[in-house]
């Protein structure tokens, strides 16, 4: 067995020279020291057209709350009035009425209210305080916390 190797003589200009060999300058290095990392406080937030969180006794009621508020929002937003008052008229209720949530246990949140997220649970189990003073403690959406 031969082996034949064939070398390939390649005339090299002077632009070549210089394009095949660039000048490289190197800068020192400068390392900034980086802040300590601060602890984000859990806070509370709105998901589509809901601006907060809804806080509510149970998970299904907080949930169902979500919908009927979001749907409520959805159907004003995107309903005319005068269609939204014929549908009352003939289905008995105005799909642009939100529930009040007090009558069912729950609150709303306002988005940015800080929150405190009990641990260990599959729920989110919050505590806080609303901006007019008043303690709330239940359970909320996971997407309505802001961590």
């Amino acid at each position: 067995m031969k082996i034949t190797t064939l070398l390939l003589a390649l005339p090299i200009t002077a632009a070549a020279a210089q394009t095949d060999n660039p000048e490289i300058t190197i800068a020192p290095a400068t390392v900034a020291e980086q802040p300590a990392p601060t602890a984000r406080v859990p806070t509370a937030r709105g998901i589509d057209l809901v601006d907060g969180a809804i806080v509510c006794g149970s998970y299904d009621l907080a949930e169902f709350m979500y919908g009927q508020v979001n749907s409520a929002r959805h159907a004003r937003a995107s309903l005319p009035q005068e269609l939204r008052r014929q549908a009352a008229l003939t289905n008995g209720y105005d799909h642009g009425a939100e529930p009040r949530l007090s009558d069912y246990g729950c609150v709303m949140v306002p988005a940015g209210t800080k929150l405190s997220v009990a641990k260990g649970n599959l729920v989110p189990v919050v505590t806080g305080m609303l901006p007019d003073g008043r303690k709330f403690t239940g359970v909320t959406l996971p997407q309505m916390i802001a961590r």
